[in-house]
């Protein structure tokens, strides 16, 4: 959003810039990590209800974060935008747990088929 204000007409400011890199941080961390996290469908169910509970509180009651005067015409299509990428994150994880349930699954039958 930061970006998109900047597009827009807004600067940006040295605490935007942190904000910017600290969250794409902590991105990359949540995908190095991902293979020492343990957890199940249900751990994504609770994690998806409170995800999509925030994001709907935040643009539907107006108690979003602060955003650029430029993009507040375009309020909806920042809730609309928060919202897919939280749809998109728990894709992401989503996936990577089918994945790693797949290798597993694999490595088991392979052991237990030269047994």
């Amino acid at each position: 959003m930061i970006l998109w204000g900047a597009q827009l007409g807004a600067g940006i400011s040295p605490l935007q810039w942190m904000l910017v890199m600290t969250h794409a941080g902590m991105a990359l961390e949540a995908l190095f990590y991902f293979r020492y996290y343990i957890y199940g469908t249900r751990h994504l169910i609770w994690v998806a209800l409170w995800t999509f509970t925030n994001d709907a509180v935040d643009y539907l009651f107006k108690v979003h974060p602060w955003v650029a005067r430029e993009l507040a015409p375009h309020i909806q299509w920042v809730g609309f935008f928060t919202v897919g990428l939280s749809l998109v994150s728990l894709l992401i994880f989503w996936y990577l747990m089918q994945r790693r349930k797949g290798e597993k699954d694999g490595i088991t039958s392979s052991v237990s088929a030269t047994n």
